[in-house]
């Protein structure tokens, strides 16, 4: 009885952990993603969302349709 119960918490261990590294190699898959976009087309962005100063610091963005 003590080997099964073993055997299932080891098998919940290894569940949290696989799911644990999955989303780790989730995150760098969007982080490198996120890098392509923003290294290629941050500057077409940044045109689109330009800021207008309109008073002390405050900026609104003119969107270009």
């Amino acid at each position: 009885m003590i080997n099964i119960r073993k055997l299932m918490m080891g098998g919940v261990f290894a569940s949290l952990l696989s799911s644990t590294a999955l989303r780790a190699e989730e995150m760098s898959i969007d982080k490198a993603i996120d890098g392509f976009f923003t290294e290629y087309l941050g500057w077409f962005a940044n045109a689109i969302f330009y800021g207008m100063p309109v008073q002390d610091g405050v900026t609104f963005p003119l969107i270009v349709g």
